[in-house]
């Protein structure tokens, strides 16, 4: 049964599809789910550099006789362990699986921003003491700082400055 209309005229707004020119204005609910992509760019381009770092360093330590730890140095002072391998093949795995859903790419930039930070807070104290277990370098402190950073500016991005709501609009794809 069509909807009764107005005293103009016309049917009720709710059964109209959705017309705005460009110069109406957009309610909170409109905006809600059009993040910005750049967010999950910048997750991707974090994995797809980790994955190049664990590939180049899986090859490095496998072609070459290292002690117990698995120290070896590649490039521009860059450290490699079995740690470091660990944790950037697991920032590889997980920077490449982010940009699936917004609420994983806002995890992944909170994670990688508190993971990192740590690590560039060991890495520079053990640069400047020369005696490291994990056998850090300067390449490594200065990648470590601007993975923090970047993992910061994909929380704060990956979020648009908004706390998550209670419920998911009905046409998102989100899972609380």
């Amino acid at each position: 049964m069509p909807a009764e209309p107005h005293r103009s005229g016309r049917a009720d707004e709710r059964d109209r599809p959705d017309q705005r020119g460009r110069h109406d204005t957009l309610t909170e609910s409109d905006v809600y789910h059009r993040r910005p992509g750049w967010p999950k760019l910048l997750a991707l381009a974090v994995g797809l550099l980790y994955a190049a770092i664990t590939v180049t360093s899986v090859i490095s330590l496998g072609a070459t006789a290292v002690g117990p730890l698995g120290h070896l140095h590649l490039v521009a002072d860059f450290g490699v362990s079995w740690f470091l391998l660990a944790a950037h093949g697991g920032t590889a795995v997980w920077g490449l699986l982010a940009p699936i859903r917004r609420s994983a790419t806002k995890v992944f930039g909170v994670a990688l921003f508190m993971a990192y930070l740590g690590l560039s807070a060991y890495s520079i104290p053990a640069v400047i003491a020369e005696g490291t277990y994990l056998n850090v370098g300067w390449g490594n402190a200065i990648v470590y700082v601007v993975t923090s950073a970047a993992g910061l500016a994909i929380a704060i991005g990956a979020s648009a400055g908004k706390p998550f709501p209670q419920e998911p609009p009905p046409e998102s794809d989100e899972v609380m």
